[in-house]
């Protein structure tokens, strides 16, 4: 069996929403992501009392070019409204950090970092030939994340949370 490959990716995403209602939707305890992500599914979902760190999700990601991705996440740490750290395992084994910064009041600009290694062996074997593959597949899935939430949040998800 060939060796995990290790990627790290950055996605940037610009929003037209202020932090609070951006944050709201993506540290919702009740995994509201599949309601606006295509293509993620979310189970055992377990929020903890203040929703943060402990928290955990197995989320699953279909990409466009037919496979899927298991990672169970878990909320290592977080700064309310500014940033969130989690661990992921399964199909990738690594971390995340996820800042929210606001460009402006109304604005807001989502920096996500992956620091993962593949663990699924026909993803090992292929790394050599499909590495810039994998990379486009999850600039994919990271760009329907981004139009999904701008929807969301243009259609009025989170303002109830908020009082917007």
């Amino acid at each position: 069996m060939s060796a995990a490959r290790r990627y790290t990716l950055t996605s940037v995403w610009r929003l037209d929403a202020p932090v609070a209602r951006c944050w709201d939707v993506l540290a919702d305890p009740g995994m509201s992501w599949p309601r606006w992500w295509p293509g993620v599914t979310a189970a055992d979902v377990a929020p903890t009392l203040d929703g943060l760190t402990g928290s955990s999700a197995t989320l699953r990601f279909r990409t466009r070019v037919g496979y899927a991705l298991r990672l169970a996440l878990v909320i290592e740490d977080a700064s309310v409204r500014r940033w969130v750290r989690v661990s992921a395992a399964g199909d990738l084994v690594g971390t995340g950090l996820v800042e929210l910064e606001a460009p402006s009041p109304t604005s807001t600009e989502i920096r996500v970092r992956w620091d993962v290694a593949t663990t699924r062996g026909w993803m090992n074997v292929a790394a050599p030939l499909l590495a810039r593959g994998f990379a486009a597949s999850h600039a994919s899935v990271m760009r329907a994340g981004e139009r999904g939430l701008a929807a969301y949040l243009a259609a009025g998800g989170a303002a109830a949370a908020t009082g917007k």
